[in-house]
């Protein structure tokens, strides 16, 4: 039976509840910060090459030559692409090692 004490924490902030969703929202944050600087290469770039490029780049899948109506991504946007897709993947590592939130 509740006494009202943990849902009345949880709605000023404190508890596991809050703690959670707290840790979600870092967690979401930081997500949102590592994803940028690739968004912003597609937009600035495109889309599809730069996705394409990344995906090679991360050793996910070798993509192979991108489709005969689209261009390669310029060489000189090859490292940027690069250094992004390497900060997710890092990204990716951290999150693998880190327990599940409940």
């Amino acid at each position: 039976m509740d006494n009202g004490f943990g849902m009345h924490c949880a709605a000023h902030g404190h508890g596991p509840a809050a703690s959670r969703q707290e840790r979600r929202y870092r967690l979401g944050a930081a997500s949102h910060d590592a994803f940028l600087p690739l968004e912003t290469l597609r937009d600035e770039i495109s889309p599809i090459r730069v996705l394409h490029d990344a995906v090679t780049f991360s050793t996910i899948a070798d993509m192979g030559p991108i489709l005969p109506l689209l261009s390669s991504t310029p060489l000189e946007h090859h490292a940027k692409i690069d250094h992004a897709t390497q900060v997710l993947l890092a990204l990716e590592r951290q999150f693998a090692q880190k327990p599940a939130l409940h």
